[in-house]
């Protein structure tokens, strides 16, 4: 991971009439030569009976957390998918990947999980080489931001 790695991402947070989503998003694509080739665009949800403030409870919000440690290797540099966005709120927490090929991502995932209990998971995958789903979340971002 290069040094900087941290500086690309940014956290923000939307409201909308009291309820609340919390994005934690890079800001930039990685700067790795064949950055095209990671065209398949992976969306992972957590659907989850949000709170008042659409936050998922203490209990959920831990086991959310066991999840992305569990799949951290899939995050960056690693030859295969990069993380770019995760958004928690209004019952649903999102995770954002790009990958070379859904195959492989979908392989490691399950053997980064298979010694955990099944979790609620939806997986959708993208056609998505102008990275268009990360690109609009970052416009908004940006545009709220400024």
């Amino acid at each position: 991971m290069p040094p900087d790695e941290l500086n690309h991402w940014v956290m923000a947070e939307a409201e909308n009439d009291g309820t609340y989503v919390v994005y934690r998003l890079r800001t930039t694509k990685p700067l790795i030569a064949n950055i095209g080739s990671y065209a398949t665009g992976i969306s992972i949800r957590w659907s989850y009976d949000g709170q008042d403030s659409g936050m998922p409870p203490s209990d959920v919000n831990a086991q959310q957390l066991t999840f992305e440690e569990a799949i951290e290797e899939l995050t960056m540099y690693n030859g295969y998918s990069f993380l770019m966005l995760v958004s928690t709120g209004m019952g649903c927490k999102e995770w954002l990947f790009y990958a070379k090929e859904r195959d492989e991502f979908m392989n490691r995932l399950n053997s980064a999980l298979k010694r955990h209990p099944e979790y609620p998971l939806k997986i959708e995958f993208y056609d998505d080489a102008e990275w268009k789903i990360w690109n609009d979340v970052l416009g908004v971002i940006d545009r709220d931001r400024n």
